[in-house]
């Protein structure tokens, strides 16, 4: 763990060290960028795995739009689909991506809460399993540090905050969840 926090620390202190170094002209001319992000990822609802689409504008406007696929961790079971979409502001120095963007988050699925026995037609006893829906509906506030290797690849590091509203796996349904978070890394490809 130790090892982590010190990989994150060089990390975020050599992208404020190369942002401030001399611009790459060839990098840095005034154009629209487009990156895909196919990405992995944990929050409150559960493992994620997902495809982010960013788009930046030469003005510094970004726009994030994303479809996330979630598995409950507790049973490994269940199933929830939450897109986010948001816009916001993308700061670049060289190679060094940081974004600030808000928007909305929601989704729902479904979580196989039990299976009960229960007597068919004919009186056999037959395994029933019962789902649970889950949604969710979030605003959120997301934030982004991107550091590109070359032209094409690089690294994406994300956490969004949501408020809201969460209903799932971990609590019955007369409590509900005002605050909702997700952390990510994805591969960066800029198209």
């Amino acid at each position: 763990m130790k090892k982590l926090i010190l990989f994150f620390c060089l990390f975020l202190l050599a992208g404020t060290v190369c942002s401030y170094s001399e611009p790459n002209k060839a990098i840095n001319k005034k154009r629209n960028e487009y990156i895909i992000m196919p990405m992995i990822g944990f929050g409150v609802m559960g493992t994620t795995t997902g495809f982010d689409f960013f788009y930046r504008h030469s003005s510094g406007f970004a726009l994030f739009c994303n479809l996330n696929i979630s598995i409950p961790t507790a049973r490994m079971a269940g199933l929830l689909v939450h897109p986010e979409l948001y816009l916001g502001y993308s700061l670049k120095r060289g190679n060094f991506y940081a974004n600030f963007t808000a928007g909305a988050w929601g989704g729902g699925g479904f979580y196989p809460y039990d299976y009960r026995l229960k007597r068919n037609v004919h009186g056999e006893l037959v395994a029933k399993r019962e789902d649970f829906p889950i949604f969710m509906g979030f605003f959120g506030i997301r934030n982004d540090y991107l550091y590109f290797f070359n032209d094409k690849l690089g690294i994406n590091f994300s956490h969004t905050h949501g408020f809201g509203i969460y209903v799932g796996r971990w609590f019955t349904y007369d409590i509900m969840v005002p605050y909702g978070f997700m952390a990510k890394m994805a591969l960066a490809i800029r198209l």
